[in-house]
């Protein structure tokens, strides 16, 4: 696995990110207004689940209305 270190107040333009997220396609990336980079990391499995279960109740209540 690689790691990337991204100074603290980094900032890009969108162009230079969607450069960047285009050429690394394995990396949770995302761009704040104020043009700071993001990494995200990926979700466990705690997280998986209760995602699951918001998009269930979502389904449900859409179900319903």
């Amino acid at each position: 696995m690689e790691t990337i270190t991204i100074p603290k107040g980094f900032k890009v333009t969108p162009e230079q990110f969607e450069q960047l997220a285009s050429a690394e396609q394995l990396a949770r990336m995302e761009l704040t207004k104020e043009g700071e980079l993001i990494i995200m990391s990926p979700t466990g499995g705690t997280t998986s689940r209760k995602n699951s279960r918001l998009i269930q109740q979502l389904r449900n209540w859409a179900d319903i209305a």
